[in-house]
């Protein structure tokens, strides 16, 4: 395969406009000395900068579509001069279907919704607007500036599907159907498939053709590919990235991390993701937009990126005349040191973890359709089950990744554990693969009620009855914890299925028991899956309850895994991570430290301190601890006492690496 610049990047800065239609001043205060000076200091490895917004209005002089006619400087040759000369890569911020101007230009080219009304910034993917406006323009500001890479900005999350006349007719004629108004309607999922596949087929048309003109170019879609949109990669683009939450950053960057990975293992893709460095306007957070994050609160989640070998880019606003204030640079230059520091820890290792959830491309287009969902792929809630499986395994001191289906099936084998989350649908390879997996010695969890169907003959049960409306309670040692309808009890038919838990009808576990089985295990050789007939993940995703968080480590203690790395009582130390990673023959341990003095809350969205985590005991086994193992970072030191290692401090992200055991 051919190596490509994005191959190398470790660190880098994005800033853009959105220019409007009327802004003048745009650039005015740049000069190539003043951007060498900065880039200088900064010394990234790529740059991305504004090329056209959301407004669809460029901020340079573009021939095949709209800037604004007071334009006074061209900023973009400015950072085309002086990025050229440090030797720095230079992205284009471009955004492609959120384009207001072209729809405001273009009336036809709008998306239509089920009552017929135009869409003010969406553009229909079936339209004109990528190969008359978004083609020539892309290749025209390379052409004119030697941009070095596209990232196409407002893609899969600004898709939405379309009534319009052609998207009608050609669903008709491709499947004989005529378009459903809403998810009630029949063929919901085969209409939102139609126009997941017309968003793909609209990044194929402009990868190919800036590749068939500049195959040095590197295209990128944000947040094409990643776990809101888990398809099989079919177009040739040449890195993944996505801008992750401007709030709760790092629990974004904890899914999204781990999702890319798994891409750059079956598809050798690069990847970064852009860390918000303020806080934005939205429903849960305070309506200012702009406020700088502490550093140690971006320190926290660019380390789910670094801990999981991924490049760190730096989002922040930049004033409309082109500066960047002095003390903000100073936020860019401490993150930048500390991520730095971190770089041959972290960079070109691979995944040692030994548990994995799964993410199915199959289940969020079955459960699209059940829950009446519009959005073709930032269906969130679809993913709520998912990343309930994965901050469980987290929160429990067990290192985890996530797999596709068509990871699963290459590389499924290499872990001891799965989990299968409340998935609605799954291919017939993924199920024949995660049987096979059993047979051989695998444990799985499965959760909700369609995967448990799908496999009652290897739990060994059939249905009793469905709880619609009822009160479900699960026993969790002398207490109860209450669990959401609807949850299916089942009839053991194997004398090897063992019963986990039975259901209360109230919290008192004594009077209250019943008769219902909620969840079983059955084992087969040495391998075994437990069923769980209830929407425990999805629950555990929405409140992160630590009742819930010991009943399901009761579950999975039952499975006897033997973990190569677990932190001891990670249950106990949630707000610890462990990320198990590899180079060559050396386990490298991350640990990172979730937690923040504060409480956060909805108004309450900046980590300001930290408290120090102190004596994190790491218990290994089967691997020999030499002499050395030692910690990497942060100034803390490692005890070996047999087959366990005990950190004395953790502040934010530290790596252990324990040589020569793999």
């Amino acid at each position: 395969m051919r190596k490509k610049w994005h191959d190398d990047v470790f660190w880098g800065m994005h800033f853009d406009w959105h220019v409007q239609k009327d802004e003048r001043n745009i650039g005015e205060r740049l000069s190539v000395d003043y951007l060498k000076e900065f880039y200088t200091a900064l010394s990234p490895d790529w740059v991305q900068v504004d090329t056209k917004g959301h407004p669809g209005y460029c901020c340079w002089p573009t021939e095949t579509g709209s800037h604004p006619t007071g334009l006074i400087v061209d900023a973009l040759a400015l950072q085309r001069q002086a990025t050229k000369e440090l030797g720095i890569r230079l992205g284009s911020h471009y955004s492609g279907v959120w384009d207001s101007r072209a729809v405001e230009q273009h009336p036809d080219w709008a998306q239509i919704d089920n009552q017929g009304h135009s869409s003010i910034r969406g553009t229909c993917n079936l339209s004109d607007y990528t190969r008359d406006l978004m083609i020539p323009q892309l290749l025209e500001l390379i052409s004119k500036y030697g941009i070095d890479g596209i990232w196409v900005d407002g893609e899969n999350w600004g898709s939405s599907p379309c009534w319009c006349k052609r998207c009608v007719t050609k669903f008709k004629y491709d499947t004989g159907y005529d378009a459903p108004k809403s998810p009630d309607e029949p063929h919901w999922r085969e209409w939102m498939n139609f126009h997941r596949a017309n968003f793909v087929e609209h990044v194929r048309l402009y990868t190919d053709a800036v590749h068939r003109s500049y195959p040095d170019v590197l295209v990128c879609s944000n947040w094409m590919y990643s776990a809101r949109q888990p398809q099989d990669i079919e177009v040739a683009v040449d890195y993944l990235s996505g801008d992750f939450d401007p709030a709760w950053g790092a629990a974004r960057a904890a899914t999204e991390s781990r999702m890319l990975d798994c891409r750059k293992r079956d598809y050798k893709l690069s990847w970064d993701l852009m860390l918000w460095c303020f806080t934005k306007s939205f429903e849960t957070i305070a309506p200012m937009s702009g406020v700088m994050k502490p550093v140690l609160h971006m320190c926290q989640e660019a380390s789910e990126v670094l801990a999981q070998s991924g490049a760190i880019m730096l989002y922040d606003h930049v004033e409309r005349s082109g500066i960047v204030p002095e003390w903000r640079r100073k936020y860019y230059y401490q993150l930048r040191d500390w991520c730095r520091e971190r770089k041959p820890w972290c960079l070109e290792t691979e995944t040692a973890s030994e548990a994995a959830v799964l993410q199915s491309a199959t289940h969020m287009e079955y459960f699209g359709e059940k829950h009446s969902i519009t959005t073709l792929f930032d269906a969130r809630e679809s993913n709520q089950a998912m990343e309930g499986a994965l901050h469980f395994l987290l929160e429990s001191g067990i290192s985890a990744d996530i797999l596709t289906e068509a990871s699963l099936i290459k590389r499924l084998g290499s872990y001891k554990l799965l989990i299968v989350a409340e998935s609605a649908a799954l291919s017939e390879p993924a199920w024949s693969e995660i049987e096979k997996f059993i047979h051989f010695g695998g444990k799985v969890i499965f959760s909700g009620y369609s995967p448990c169907e799908r496999v009652k003959r290897m739990l060994g049960v059939k249905t009793a009855h469905i709880a619609e409306h009822e009160k479900v309670c699960l026993p969790v040692d002398e207490e109860a914890v209450i669990m959401p309808n609807p949850w299916h009890f089942v009839e053991i038919l194997d004398a090897d299925t063992e019963i986990l838990s039975k259901r209360l009808n109230g919290f008192c576990p004594v009077e209250n028991r019943t008769e219902d089985i909620a969840a079983v295990i059955r084992r087969h050789h040495t391998g075994a899956c437990i069923g769980i007939f209830g929407k425990i993940f999805q629950e555990y995703y929405l409140g992160h309850y630590a009742i819930v968080r010991k009943l399901l480590n009761q579950y999975l203690d039952k499975l006897n895994i033997s973990w190569t790395c677990r932190i001891e009582g990670g249950q106990s130390m949630p707000h610890i991570e462990l990320i198990l990673r590899r180079r060559g023959k050396d386990l490298l341990i991350n640990l990172i430290n979730r937690g923040c003095v504060e409480s956060l809350a909805v108004n309450r969205g900046l980590v300001s301190e930290i408290q120090p985590a102190r004596n994190i005991k790491l218990i290994l086994n089967n691997l020999k601890i030499n002499d050395s193992c030692k910690c990497c970072l942060e100034n803390s030191h490692v005890i070996i006492k047999g087959n366990s290692i005990i950190l004395d401090k953790l502040d934010i992200h530290n790596v252990i690496e324990v040589s020569n055991v793999i």
